[in-house]
C-alpha cells in the first residue's frame, strides 16, 4: 500500500527540532591523596646528589665536600618540612575532595536535566508543534487549479469553486464501491466531508484526465489526498499511472494506490495508513 509524497514534504515530516546545547564540563578528579613524607622522590634527589657530588669531586674535592652536606641540609629540610605540614595538606585534600563530589552531582543534575530536555523536544507533540508550520507552508502551496470537474456525488460548495472541462474519459479502475463496500464505508465515515468522488484532472501533454476514486480535500491546510484502487495489468497502464502521480506529485498532492486486494483482504490497514497520515500532516 505505497503512499506517494512530494520530496519536499517528505523532508519536513522528517525534521527534528534543533537540541538543547549542553555547557558543562566534566570537574576535574582531585590528586591522589597526599603523603606524610614522599620517600621516593627523597631517595631519588639523594641519589641525584651522590650523582653531583662524585662529578664535582672529580674537579675540585672542596667542591664535592661543599655541595654534600648542602644538598642533604636541603633535602632533609624539604621532607621534614612535608611531614609537619602533613595534616594541613591532608585536609586541603579531603576539603578538596568533598567539593569534586559536589560538583559531580551537580554535573550529573544538570546533565539529567538536558537528557530530559532532549526527550522534550522527541516527543509526539513538540515533533508536531515543531514541524506543523513548516508542513502547512508547504500544503499552502499546492496547486489546486489542476482540479477540473466534479461528476457526480459530491458537494455544490465545492464544484462552484472548480473549472469544468468538457471532456471525461474513463477512469483507470471500476468504481470502488462495486467491489469494496466496507473500505468505502469506512473512508467515508472517517474522513466525512473532506471526502469526495468525481473530481477529475487534466494531465498536461496527454488526451488524459485522471479521475482518483477517491480525493481528500482539507480546505483548511489545503491538503491534497488522491486515493486510487487500481492494479495496472499491463505496461502501457502502469506507465500512465506513473505519469499521473509523477504530475500530482510535482502538484503537491499526496497519492495513496491501493490494489484491490488490499482494500477487500485489508480495509482497516489501509483505512489506517490514510487516517495515520492525515493525522500526521494536520
Amino acid at each position: 500500500m505505497p503512499i506517494l509524497i512530494p520530496v519536499q514534504l517528505q523532508k519536513v515530516m522528517g525534521e527534528l527540532p534543533p537540541l538543547p546545547t549542553f555547557e558543562e564540563f566534566l570537574p576535574t578528579p582531585p590528586p591522589p591523596s597526599p603523603e606524610s613524607v614522599n620517600l621516593i622522590r627523597g631517595v631519588i634527589a639523594i641519589t641525584g646528589l651522590m650523582i653531583l657530588v662524585g662529578f664535582t669531586s672529580t674537579l675540585s674535592p672542596i667542591i664535592g665536600a661543599i655541595v654534600l652536606p648542602i644538598g642533604l641540609f636541603l633535602i632533609l629540610g624539604q621532607m621534614f618540612i612535608q611531614y609537619k605540614n602533613y595534616q594541613n595538606r591532608l585536609r586541603d585534600h579531603t576539603a578538596l575532595t568533598e567539593s569534586y563530589f559536589l560538583l559531580l552531582e551537580s554535573y550529573f543534575r544538570k546533565q539529567g536535566k538536558h537528557e530530559q530536555k532532549i526527550a522534550v523536544t522527541r516527543t509526539s507533540d513538540r515533533l508536531r508543534e515543531f514541524r506543523s508550520p513548516k508542513i502547512l507552508e508547504i500544503l499552502r502551496s499546492t496547486n489546486t487549479e489542476i482540479i477540473q470537474k466534479i461528476l457526480t456525488g459530491d458537494t455544490p460548495e465545492l464544484e462552484s469553486k472548480l473549472v469544468i472541462s468538457d471532456q471525461i474519459i474513463d477512469k483507470i479502475t471500476d468504481e470502488p464501491s462495486q467491489f469494496t463496500p466496507q473500505f468505502t464505508k469506512s473512508l467515508k465515515t472517517s474522513l466525512r466531508d473532506n471526502l469526495h468522488q468525481g473530481i477529475t484532472i487534466q494531465i498536461p501533454g496527454f488526451n488524459y484526465i485522471f479521475s482518483p476514486d477517491f480525493t481528500y480535500i482539507d480546505p483548511i491546510s489545503n491538503l491534497h489526498l488522491a486515493i486510487a484502487i487500481t492494479e495496472p495489468s499491463n505496461p502501457s497502464t502502469k506507465e500512465l499511472q506513473n505519469i499521473c502521480n509523477s504530475f500530482l506529485l510535482k502538484s503537491g498532492w499526496i497519492i495513496a494506490n491501493f490494489t484491490p486486494t488490499e482494500v477487500v483482504d485489508k480495509p482497516n490497514q489501509c483505512l489506517q495508513a490514510i487516517t495515520n497520515l492525515i493525522g500526521e500532516l494536520n
